[in-house]
């Protein structure tokens, strides 16, 4: 692979002047193999997740950030989504980052389950190798031993939804070099809610949408 198709195949920005898109990372409690975010805007939405040597599971947005200061101990990772029952209903091995084949993802998946319920999970291989089109890889269902689907409650994910802690919201902004100004500039459908004297609005749209968003122009690499 030359080292242009390289960096196609991890759809990462790396030259100044380009876009930068936002990170973050989830808060969610695990209970009873089920998993609730903390914030119900999270639910039925595909999010980015690593898995540690440790059996840390991290979710949210562009897996270098997950891995941040540890990618060496990732053995796991791609994409995620949980919905309000707190049950994982999808699961593939995506990341332009990790890479993991079908034979990785095989051997990972029983590490999840010990932590997660995947009675209700569709599991997907993304397959690169077949392809030489980074962006739409293959993608192929896999059978898993896992699968019994079974319905579930759908409103005790409000028993774990708790506002953002002030260093959290804090720690989200600084990540992220937020600048409403720019936040504005590189977002179309903000420029036709708000001007740019918003402050106050375009802060409080971060907050409550933005930086849950997959794709969310934030910026320019450095």
């Amino acid at each position: 692979m030359t080292l242009e198709e390289y960096k196609l195949r991890i759809q990462r920005k790396i030259n100044p002047g380009d876009t930068k898109f936002n990170v973050n990372t989830f808060e969610f409690t695990i209970d009873n193999k089920n998993l609730f975010f903390y914030n119900d805007y999270c639910y039925n939405k595909k999010y980015d997740f690593v898995l540690s040597k440790d059996m840390n599971l991290t979710i949210g947005i562009q897996h270098q950030h997950l891995a941040k200061d540890r990618l060496n101990e990732i053995i796991a990772a791609g994409s995620i989504i949980i919905d309000l029952s707190g049950s994982v209903i999808y699961l593939d091995n995506q990341s332009g980052t990790f890479q993991f084949n079908k034979k990785r993802q095989n051997e990972y998946l029983e590490l999840i389950e010990s932590l997660l319920n995947l009675r209700n999970c569709k599991v997907y291989d993304i397959d690169y190798s077949t392809k030489h089109d980074p962006i739409y890889p293959d993608k192929i269902k896999i059978e898993h031993k896992y699968y019994k689907p079974k319905q579930t409650d759908f409103k005790k994910y409000i028993e774990y939804i708790k506002p953002m802690s002030i260093d959290k919201w804090q720690w989200v902004l600084n990540e992220n070099d937020f600048n409403h100004k720019l936040y504005h500039q590189l977002n179309e459908d903000l420029n036709k809610l708000y001007t740019v004297e918003h402050r106050d609005e375009l802060y409080t749209h971060f907050y409550n949408h933005g930086q849950y968003e997959v794709g969310r122009a934030i910026g320019f690499y450095k």
